[in-house]
């Protein structure tokens, strides 16, 4: 079959492709209450309540979580979402102008553009393998003590923040890419409970300060100052790609850093060390960057049934699907901005859609029918 959609370039044609399906959370199970359609009144789900947000479904109206689950593989839009206790899985899109956590969970596996969250309180849990935009992040304990956090962040995908990203007394780890066009702060005011392991690309806009613990493995680029009051370690032998500090502009250690005898490389325009620098910390000696663990399939599975190629894109990306079902059709800059819609029908057409005039990034892929969501982190090189 050979068809022509009138939709920013896709062309249905023969091709072979590689689709990373999005895990358990695409699809809601054990729904008290389904939406779909366009719902504009507001949302308040108790214990014992599963609501559940269909691929069709559009949720306008505000949500607070007391205690209940929250799971959409649809489109929450414009909605301040309170998360008082309770769970909001999200597979599909959101976006809000604040998301406020007191306690509870958040996890997105889809695209979110969130304007601030503010997570103030305890017994929170952060989880983003999706594409998560926003402008300002900021998770912090209400009664910091000295029993072990209870505050708990993990970014697996993609995370960009126009401002500052504070992180006060969380446990948190990066395994995907963060950057931040402000601060970037890990604090702990009671000894070190905060600390946070990164293992992907970290980007920060302007300053870096650490009053916790902060592990890296990767090398960590900040544009403007570096500021630690707490304690900086790394690998404790020699790694490929090497791990450190590039900083733009003065380097202020006050503490430990790299005193366990970790590799780590200091290289910045101004370098103030009152503090102590292990002997294994290098200066300037470290070139290599991370590169994200985000997972992209080039070729093709033979169990796949679903494929996009070739991932990085330059030109065109190819899909084929072999699900039955109508599936929507999007494409999602890291901001959260939609830069391509369109629709198919699984088992019947083969789509290519231009990529020439995507900038290099990272963008997220969701094919979404009445039954699921398939989710695909594409790269344009």
């Amino acid at each position: 079959m050979k068809t022509k959609i009138n939709s920013i370039g896709i062309t249905c044609i023969a091709g072979l492709l590689s689709l990373l399906v999005s895990p358990a959370r695409a699809q809601c199970t054990n729904c008290t209450s389904t939406l779909s359609g366009t719902v504009t009144a507001a949302q308040t789900v108790g214990p014992g309540q599963t609501l559940c947000i269909s691929p069709s479904g559009i949720l306008q109206g505000n949500i607070t979580i007391n205690g209940g689950i929250v799971c959409n593989s649809g489109n929450i839009s414009g909605a301040t979402i309170t998360i008082n206790s309770g769970m909001l899985t999200s597979s599909g899109t959101i976006t809000s102008p604040m998301v406020n956590i007191s306690s509870g969970t958040l996890e997105n596996s889809g695209t979110a553009s969130v304007d601030s969250l503010s997570g103030f309180g305890a017994n929170m849990q952060f989880t983003n393998t999706g594409i998560y935009s926003g402008n300002g992040f900021r998770m912090e304990i209400i009664s910091p003590t000295t029993s072990p956090t209870t505050l708990f962040f993990h970014n697996a995908g993609s995370m960009t923040i126009s401002n500052n990203m504070w992180l006060n007394e969380v446990e948190g780890t990066n395994t995907g890419d963060i950057t931040t066009g402000g601060d970037f702060e890990n604090i702990s005011q009671e000894v070190f409970i905060g600390n946070f392991t990164n293992s992907g690309p970290l980007t920060v806009g302007d300053l870096f300060g650490n009053l916790g613990v902060f592990h890296t493995t990767c090398r960590v680029m900040v544009t403007g100052w570096f500021t630690n009051l707490g304690i900086v370690t790394g690998p404790l032998t020699p790694s490929a790609p090497c791990a450190g500090f590039s900083v733009g502009g003065v380097a202020q250690n006050y503490n430990y850093f790299g005193q366990d005898g970790s590799y780590l490389d200091m290289c910045a325009g101004i370098n103030q060390n009152l503090g102590l620098f292990g002997a294994n910390v290098s200066n300037c000696q470290c070139n290599s960057t991370c590169t994200s663990t985000l997972a992209v399939n080039e070729n093709h599975p033979a169990n796949e049934t679903v494929a996009a190629f070739p991932n990085p894109v330059q030109n065109e990306l190819h899909l084929r699907i072999e699900e039955p079902g109508d599936f929507k059709v999007n494409i999602f800059a890291t901001d959260g901005k939609l830069i391509f819609s369109g629709a198919c029908t699984g088992q019947q057409e083969h789509f290519v859609i231009s990529a020439a005039a995507w900038a290099p990034g990272i963008y997220q892929l969701v094919l979404a029918s009445e039954e699921k969501v398939l989710v695909q982190k594409i790269i344009r090189n």
